[in-house]
């Protein structure tokens, strides 16, 4: 086989190799917790690293749903009953604590795989 078939087929066999890597990478799963009782509903939660989790305010009173964990701060607001909010987990935290700062009672814990 001359060089330049032989470099050619190189090419296509990386490039295929390439695009089969790109194919199996998995899409983000969505995962749903809900506010209700004054809880997290699940309370501890286990996703992989750019994993969608939506907080989603089943209550009769609004929550503030924060994290004041490292490499991975967020605060989003007031949340009033019936309102949800998405957060995409891409953190290289191993376990993130949610938490509300209106009642300190209600914590989720996300384990997050990387």
């Amino acid at each position: 086989m001359s060089p330049i078939r032989t470099a050619i087929r190189s090419a296509a066999l990386t490039l295929a190799l390439g695009l089969f890597s790109v194919a199996a990478q998995a899409e983000p799963a969505t995962y749903t917790v809900t506010q209700k009782n004054g809880q997290y509903v699940p309370s501890t939660l286990t996703i992989k690293r750019g994993d969608i989790v939506i907080i989603r305010n089943d209550d009769n009173q609004p929550h503030h749903v924060v994290s004041y964990t490292p490499h991975f701060l967020f605060d989003l607001d007031l949340q009033a009953p019936g309102q949800e909010n998405k957060i995409v987990f891409d953190t290289t935290e191993k376990l993130v604590v949610v938490s509300c700062d209106i009642h300190h009672n209600m914590e989720l814990l996300v384990t997050v795989q990387q």
